[in-house]
């Protein structure tokens, strides 16, 4: 009995062992060495393409992130896609010549298991009757919010909110 308990316990390892090198082999290259680091390293490359122009003030100190929890591995994926798109709608929106915003602050906390991105710009006034669901729809706004509030209703407790700035500009998280 003791030899068939170490034969399924050691199958259950191989198996895990297997699961781990493939959830390793899917994640994107930028964040192996975190999520913090992987959001710099995007904003470094967007910034030196001249694809992003504003002024970028980041607040990313680094996670404490489990190495081998698949959850979080496939949130943190999650959430980096959202920061990829919610800096995409910054730069088709609020950064010049499509808007007059100056800078982004781009924020990342951490609260115990849970972590919360933050993408500030200072764009023009916004009326925040914009924001306002309509009938029809659960959230205004086009495909880029779409994709932002799918991406957050996926990731646990996860949300999307768009605050409008009294200076102007916008607050994403």
């Amino acid at each position: 009995p003791i030899l068939d308990q170490l034969s399924t316990l050691g199958n259950h390892l191989r198996q895990q062992l297997s699961e781990t090198r493939a959830i390793a082999l899917t994640i994107t290259p930028e964040l192996r060495d975190g999520l913090a680091p992987g959001i710099q390293a995007r904003l470094t490359q967007l910034a030196q393409s001249g694809e992003l122009t504003l002024r970028v003030i980041a607040h990313l100190p680094p996670l404490k992130e489990p190495t081998l929890n698949s959850l979080w591995l496939e949130a943190r994926e999650d959430i980096y896609r959202f920061f990829n798109e919610a800096i995409h709608n910054v730069i088709r929106h609020a950064q010049p010549p499509h808007g007059n915003a100056t800078q982004i602050i781009v924020t990342l906390e951490q609260q115990n298991t849970h972590c919360s991105l933050t993408l500030e710009n200072d764009g023009a006034p916004i009326d925040p009757a914009v924001f306002e669901p309509t009938p029809q729809q659960r959230q205004r706004g086009g495909y880029g919010t779409k994709l932002l509030d799918t991406i957050a209703a996926e990731l646990p407790e996860g949300s999307l909110q768009r605050i409008p700035l009294e200076a102007g500009g916008l607050c994403v998280r």
